[in-house]
Formats: C-alpha cells, structure tokens, sequence
C-alpha cells in the first residue's frame, strides 16, 4: 500500500488522499499506463498517463500549477493532462519511499492562502499582497505569474493566512532547489 495523493482534472472534484495497493491500481487511478514526472522540491512523483496527449485529455490545471511553482524550469513539461497520482519518491521526508510526504498533505488541506512578495533590494522583509486564495493551486500559478512578470527582484512565497507560516518553508532545508 503506497499513501498517494489523487489530484482529479475535474477541479469540482477534490484532491483525496488515498491508499493505493499496487500497480494496477495507479493505472486504474491515471486511467492508463504511468509516466513519471519528479517534483524533487516537494519529494513526489506525479504518475500520469502517458497517453494523455495523444488522447487529448484535459488539462490537469492543479497538478499543473503545482509544477510550475516547484520546477527550476517550469516549461520543461508545462502542461499535464488527466487526472493524476503524487507519490513520494523517499529522497528526503519519507526514508520508506512511496508514501507521499505529510508536508505535501499539509499544505493541500491548507483553506486560506496567502501570497507574500518582498520587495526590490529587500529580500527579508514579506509583505502581503492582495492575492488571497481558497487552495494552493490558484495560490501556485499567481506566484508563478508574479514571477515571470517581475523577473528575479522580488521573491514569492505561498503562506497559510491565519498561521502567517510559509507552507514550503521546510522543503528549502530538504536539499531540493529554492523556490524563490
């Protein structure tokens, strides 16, 4: 039994953590063969279909955001499609492999998001923007946008709102790549 986190295409349909026993049920879960995309920020792979795009799925918007904010390099593989599996990989928050890591589950449950920006030549002061979200998708692609159209001066990060807490804080000291 591997603990996954199932994120639907379908956004009417909530992200669920569940277990999966085996291959088969992956395939089932991806609706066909698994390809793997690694998030090493976030110590998961995301299992999708391969044949997503020749099927012309729809877009995975929340698995989508999820890479474009966690990727060095989000255009690398910029759109997923279907719906999709996050397992961890066990490189570092989950020493058993496989299950998806707790910080990943945390900040999925999290219901009031922030995003924070510092500011040019300041990098250590936060300050709020008026980007508020219900879920860390919306929160992702906004900080993503921010980022693209500020360039490198100002640094973005997502926090849960009524705890003032950075949600990714902890994967910056996990050895993956900075995210801001």
């Amino acid at each position: 039994m591997v603990r996954s986190i199932v994120i639907p295409h379908d956004i009417r349909r909530p992200a669920r953590v569940c277990e999966l026993p085996d291959l088969g049920a992956f395939q089932t879960a991806v609706d066909g063969n698994l390809e793997p995309l690694e998030i090493p920020t976030l110590d998961v792979t995301v299992y999708m279909n391969e044949g997503a795009r020749r099927e012309h799925q729809p877009l995975n918007v929340r698995a989508s955001a999820l890479w474009w904010y966690c990727s060095a390099v989000p255009t690398e593989y910029p759109l997923i499609l279907g719906d999709v599996v996050l397992s961890g990989n066990g490189q570092h928050f989950d020493e058993d492999g496989g299950d998806v890591p707790v910080l990943v589950e945390r900040f999925l449950g999290t219901s009031s998001i922030l995003v924070q920006a510092t500011r040019r030549g300041d990098q250590r002061t936060w300050l709020d923007t008026m980007a508020r979200f219900d879920n860390v998708f919306d929160a992702a692609v906004w900080c993503s946008l921010f980022r693209a159209t500020m360039g490198g001066a100002s640094r973005f990060r997502i926090v849960g709102e009524t705890s003032g807490t950075d949600l990714l804080a902890g994967l910056r000291a996990s050895g993956g790549e900075l995210l801001w």
